[in-house]
Parts: C-alpha cells; sequence; structure tokens
C-alpha cells in the first residue's frame, strides 16, 4: 500500500533501533489510545451503556427460560434487536478509524511480515512457470553471490528452484531466463543486517513466467522474546497475530480505566 509509505519516516527509524517487537509493542499502543479516543468522543456512551445493561439483563432472563422455548424465542429476538442498535451506535468509531488503521496495518505488512536476508547466509529462490510451460530455467547471479546448486534447473511440475544462495550485504538485481525461449525476468533483493527486505513474492505478467519467489522466512515477532518464546500458538504468531493479541490487550485495559461501553 503506497499510502502507508507516509509513516516511513517515523516508524522506519523506531523499527531500525528498537527491532520489530517493541515496534509492534508500541504502534499497538498508540493505535489503540487513538481508536478508544475515537471511540468515547464519537459515539453516545450513556446509549451504549443503557443498551449494554439490557442486553445483560435479557441473557440473564434467557437462562431461567430453558424450560419455555416459546418464551426464549421472543427473549431472543429482543436480545438480537439490541445488539444489532448496540453495533449500529458503535459503528461511528470504524467510520473515523477506517483509513488510519488501514495506513497502520499497510506498513505493517510491508515491514513485519517476513524475515531478511542476512549477509553470507543461504537462502531459496523460486520460479513458477505458467501451465504446461517445461524445460530448462536458469538463474543468473551478481558476481558478489555464490550459490551452491547449479544455475540452470529443469521444472518439474511447472516449478524450479535454487538453493544456497549467499553473498555479502547490499540489494541486487537478479534475474532468471526461460533457455527455449530467451525470456528474461528481473527481480530485486536486499541481503542487510537490518530489518529490510523487498517483496519476495514476485507476481509477473508474462506467458512464461508466473511468479518468482525469493525465501525470506515468515517473520515471528515472539521468537526471540524470553517470556513467549516456548508458548505453542504466540511462539509461531507474525505481525498480524501479535498485534491483535497487544489491541486486545490494551484496548480493553483502557475502556476499562476509562469506564467505556
Amino acid at each position: 500500500m503506497a499510502l502507508a509509505n507516509i509513516l516511513d519516516p517515523i516508524l522506519g527509524p523506531l523499527l531500525q533501533g528498537t527491532g520489530p517487537f517493541a515496534t509492534l509493542l508500541i504502534v499497538s499502543i498508540v493505535v489503540s489510545v487513538f481508536t478508544t479516543l475515537i471511540h468515547m468522543f464519537a459515539t453516545d456512551q450513556e446509549k451504549l451503556k443503557r443498551l449494554k445493561a439490557d442486553m445483560k439483563r435479557y441473557q440473564a432472563k434467557l437462562k431461567t427460560l430453558k424450560d419455555s422455548p416459546d418464551k426464549a424465542m421472543k427473549v431472543q429476538k429482543d436480545l438480537m434487536k439490541l445488539n444489532g442498535e448496540f453495533m449500529k451506535s458503535s459503528f461511528k468509531t470504524t467510520f473515523y478509524t477506517i483509513i488510519p488503521l488501514l495506513i497502520f496495518f499497510g506498513w505493517l505488512g510491508v515491514n513485519l511480515a517476513f524475515a531478511p536476508l542476512l549477509p553470507d547466509t543461504s537462502f531459496d529462490v523460486g520460479v513458477t512457470m505458467q501451465e504446461g510451460v517445461n524445460g530448462a530455467v536458469s538463474l543468473i547471479l551478481p558476481a558478489n553471490l555464490s550459490i551452491t546448486s547449479n544455475l540452470t534447473q529443469s521444472t518439474s511440475e511447472n516449478t524450479a528452484s535454487w538453493s544456497g544462495i549467499s553473498g555479502p550485504a547490499g540489494e541486487y538485481e537478479l534475474f532468471v531466463m526461460y533457455n527455449e525461449t530467451g525470456e528474461e525476468q528481473f527481480f530485486s533483493i536486499i541481503i542487510t543486517e537490518d530489518f529490510a527486505y523487498e517483496n519476495p513474492v514476485v507476481l509477473l505478467e508474462s506467458d512464461i513466467f508466473k511468479q518468482i519467489i525469493v525465501g525470506n522466512e515468515k517473520l515471528y515477532i515472539f521468537r526471540n522474546i524470553f517470556l513467549f518464546k516456548d508458548i505453542p500458538v504466540i511462539k509461531n504468531a507474525g505481525w498480524l497475530g501479535a498485534y491483535i493479541l497487544f489491541s486486545l490487550v490494551f484496548s480493553t485495559g483502557l475502556r476499562k480505566v476509562l469506564k467505556l461501553a
């Protein structure tokens, strides 16, 4: 998302200086404060609290009507009506926050989805051909990069791959070539110790090549955090899962502190 680039001057240095975990934590706090304040000022809190209290009463009443299905159905219908009114009244928050949230999500998705390619650490490159296209495909590397597999690979089930690619830090242009026709497709990579990478999935408009995939690993936000690294679900969370976790904690806490519905 190009609009998300407006956050680069602020969040870029923050990411390089503090790392993915702290950056996501700070972003989550900022967004939670922003959305909570919007919710507080953009909604009729007295009305929402009244609706919430009414829904709790109806829910409690439902529990006493297990043996009276007709009465329970009527109460359930009234409860659904109240819930719809509550959701409608709360929707104003979404109206005001949707654009800022999309900008933040766009930046996080571009910058925290994958781990960088590290200097002198091997990675793979794969290519997917269009349906029915087979034959030899060659990977052409800059002089500074090395590879342990053969530069020319035969496609198998419309794919070909190269392993053991590595080199020093830098920005590089590589390309793949379909040997039968000589068609070439270029793609860029960044090898760095900083938190930066080119999009590892390159979709192509070609009758020969469908896509190129660079072997950046998925970035796991909690993998190097002592308190979380051994918790089964959390340790495998990417940026979106981590954001949802942080957001639930901070937003819920703020709403309780401010006594918001």
